[in-house]
């Protein structure tokens, strides 16, 4: 099945009432950088870096790993209101010798696998949606607010 425009609101609906993925994902205002380009997360990460010198330790929740890591525990808590949801996890690539790492959905009866990925926008309610396939390679991934259905 694939994810339609509702199914993939439902989800966002869900993790989006989260307490700690909202902390995560929370940051300055970025309104200047529009969702659809998927790279707030890349500037405020190149942010981090430059004011604790590279040190990790800080930061280490709100960049991708922790964002994806709050997401999938916000899914899994509430699987109860998601009954297509199977589960949820973490999936990493490296593309363009970058490291990044999102939330996956697997919906029920092998029914197809998904990745939310809220770092890319730092919104919680406008993350990068796309097919697991796709984003393991870094194409075909598109903000919630223009997300219209895979077919």
């Amino acid at each position: 099945m694939p994810l339609s425009r509702d199914l993939a609101r439902q989800i966002n609906a869900v993790a989006s009432q989260d307490k700690e993925l909202r902390r995560r994902v929370a940051t300055v205002n970025w309104v200047f950088i529009p969702n659809h380009l998927g790279i707030t997360g890349m500037v405020r990460n190149a942010g981090f870096w430059l004011r604790h010198k590279g040190d990790p330790d800080p930061v280490a929740d709100r960049v991708c790993t922790g964002i994806a890591e709050a997401g999938m525990t916000a899914i899994t808590s509430r699987l109860a209101e998601l009954p297509e949801v199977d589960h949820a996890n973490t999936i990493s690539r490296v593309s363009w010798g970058v490291h990044h790492t999102a939330t996956l959905v697997v919906l029920k009866g092998g029914q197809g696998r998904y990745v939310f990925d809220w770092h890319k926008t730092l919104d919680v309610n406008d993350p990068f949606v796309g097919e697991e396939r796709a984003w393991l390679v870094d194409k075909d991934q598109i903000n919630l607010g223009r997300f219209r259905g895979l077919k």
